[in-house]
């Protein structure tokens, strides 16, 4: 991308140069002398959600200036808006070889790579709590069970309490640092996907079936609503049925104090070759501040959770080469939507 792309449109003569541009694999806009800016290949027009080349992308006032501003032969990171959702961009400029257009922009997303390398620190960062968190719980857990089983008959009062009451409250410590240990090396190990096609509307038929009794035990309607497409990916079946059912038992908890509470599941064809799984409820939603750390590893929002559940989601999504996603329904409700890619799509 840093040669000049422009030349596809003049040295292929076989081809109108639309065609040649439609070649390339990343969204490029044409930035011309006056400083319009124009949709110059498809991948632009799918980025930008725009049917026509040529048109216009709809862009805020400091992404358009940053790719007005962007030199030939420079690099630089930058961000659009669509449909709402901050995307970060990689901007590339090149040389355009034209007396009205002054150079060519390529808009590449990066927020996949983002993802992966936040969730690359936090691993180091949980592999070290991990080694320092196991040098506490060993010797305590050994120490603590020894003198439990070696306490006499008749207790000794220590203030008012019995010390086999002050070794109970040791051991169940202990057990819950065993328990957040466990959560944490969910985080560290990398889990060895088994690719094989699935088709999602079984799968999520099966995520349905697995999660109704819980939703009928907490009153909590279940709706999953299939594609009328054949839509199939190439995936880890225990991987993605255990991710789905975290967020559906994640929004069974969020529904605990809502009346008629109702989760929905769905599946969505977009024009670029994705399919969209989304996860709705009509809880309270989201605190807007919250959303940018629901994915962080050892984060959470309840009083009783280690902060491993939907870090580990976003891991084996990542797997899977898709991205997640957590945003709020107009209509009230949190709203978890993962695109994953396509492997056939039979109408």
């Amino acid at each position: 991308m840093n040669s000049n792309i422009y030349n596809l449109c003049q040295t292929n003569k076989q081809s109108s140069p639309v065609d040649s541009l439609d070649q390339v694999p990343v969204a490029l806009l044409a930035v011309y002398s006056n400083e319009n800016i124009k949709l110059l290949n498809r991948e632009a027009c799918l980025l930008f959600q725009e049917e026509q080349l040529g048109g216009t992308p709809a862009l805020d006032s400091t992404a358009q200036q940053d790719i007005i501003s962007i030199q030939p032969n420079q690099k630089t990171l930058s961000s659009i808006t669509l449909a709402d959702k901050t995307i970060p961009v990689i901007l590339l400029a090149s040389e355009a070889r034209n007396s009205e257009v002054s150079k060519i922009v390529s808009v590449q997303p990066i927020q996949q790579e983002l993802d992966m390398h936040e969730v690359n620190v936090w691993r180091n960062i949980a592999t070290l709590f991990c080694h320092k968190l196991g040098n506490i719980i060993t010797p305590l857990d050994i120490f603590s069970s020894a003198l439990s089983q070696g306490l006499p008959d008749n207790q000794m009062q220590l203030e008012g309490v019995s010390i086999e009451q002050v070794m109970g409250n040791i051991l169940s410590s202990t057990n819950k640092l065993k328990l957040y240990n466990n959560g944490l090396q969910k985080i560290i190990s990398q889990p060895s996907p088994r690719f094989q096609k699935i088709n999602l509307n079984w799968l999520l038929g099966t995520v349905n079936d697995i999660c109704g009794e819980l939703c009928i035990e907490h009153k909590v309607t279940l709706v999953t609503n299939l594609s009328d497409s054949n839509l199939e990916i190439q995936g880890d079946l225990v991987l993605l049925q255990d991710a789905l059912i975290q967020l559906v038992n994640n929004a069974v908890d969020a529904l605990a104090n809502t009346t008629h509470g109702k989760i929905e599941l769905n599946i969505l064809h977009t024009e670029q070759g994705k399919s969209v799984i989304n996860i709705a409820d009509n809880g309270p939603g989201i605190p807007q501040e919250l959303i940018d750390k629901l994915f962080l590893p050892l984060y959470s929002t309840k009083g009783h959770g280690k902060g491993v559940g939907l870090a580990t989601v976003r891991q084996v999504i990542h797997i899977h080469n898709g991205t997640i996603t957590a945003t709020n329904n107009k209509t009230g409700g949190a709203l978890f939507s993962i695109e994953l890619d396509c492997l056939i799509n039979n109408q």
